[in-house]
């Protein structure tokens, strides 16, 4: 038997849900064919077991197998309900793509003044500072 191809999908929530389906249903088919070979291996030691022993080891063998298909089972059931919401959708609509609002431009940033030149000596003399302007009374606002 061949291994199945799996495509990509185009990128839509409907059609990675769908992928996400069939992958649950190509597990499921491969545990059903794991089944089925634990089921052949049962009736090949029945047909050719010697001892009670011998059929006893197989008999625990396929058990723990069919345990593990079994868990195994339960998480596919598990991914399955995560979608169940969305089993009787139709994928014909467009997809909803929320809208996102618009980035502003930011506001054109004046270009500072050129910084004054250092004196080229000691000699200049230098700006006297301002003194800063205290008002009378509080300013309320």
């Amino acid at each position: 038997m061949s291994m199945p191809v799996i495509t990509p999908g185009t990128g839509t929530r409907c059609q990675a849900i769908t992928d996400i389906i069939s992958s649950v249903a190509l597990q499921q088919t491969a545990l059903s064919h794991i089944l089925n070979a634990e089921g052949e291996k049962i009736q090949k030691a029945v047909a050719d077991a010697k001892t009670t022993e011998e059929l006893l080891a197989v008999n625990k063998s396929v058990n723990s197998m069919v345990d593990n298909i079994a868990r195994l089972e339960m998480l596919l059931q598990g991914k399955l309900q995560v979608f169940s919401d969305y089993l009787g959708d139709t994928c014909d609509a467009a997809p909803v793509v929320p809208e996102v609002p618009a980035v502003p431009e930011a506001p054109a940033v004046p270009e500072e003044p050129a910084a004054p030149e250092a004196p080229a000596t000691l000699e200049e003399p230098m700006l006297p500072l301002e003194e800063p302007v205290i008002p009378a009374e509080p300013v309320t606002l």
